[in-house]
């Protein structure tokens, strides 16, 4: 067995993938639109670091860090949407860090603003 068969059985969470691209409209101007381009992959969300709480004037923001485990054959771009299906639940993607012939990390962040 390899490496990457071997965590890929740790993975017990669906994600789905989505990018910003451009596309044509029907009158052919290009525009920018959300397009899924990975479906039902196997993962691993994990807890990074303890939310924090920034307050200014009008609102509080909430921001919680977590990491994401997929394979490395997964190709997650910074600013990417991951939707993790069995929680639904929204995340950003940050800085991806690939090691070959395993596994990928990726930073994760989800973040709420709460209006006083």
């Amino acid at each position: 067995m390899n490496e990457r068969l071997i965590l890929s059985k740790m993975y017990f969470d669906v994600a789905d993938i989505y990018r910003i691209s451009q596309v044509e409209d029907n009158d052919g101007l290009m525009k920018q639109s959300r397009q899924k381009v990975y479906e039902d992959i196997k993962c691993s969300l994990s807890q990074k670091n303890i939310s924090s709480l920034n307050q200014d004037t009008n609102t509080n923001a909430l921001t919680m860090k977590h990491m994401l485990f997929v394979s490395d054959e997964i190709d997650i771009k910074p600013a990417d949407i991951i939707h993790i299906k069995n929680k639904n639940e929204y995340f950003k993607a940050g800085e991806c860090f690939v090691y070959p012939a395993s596994h990928s990390e990726i930073l994760l962040t989800q973040s709420e603003k709460v209006s006083i």
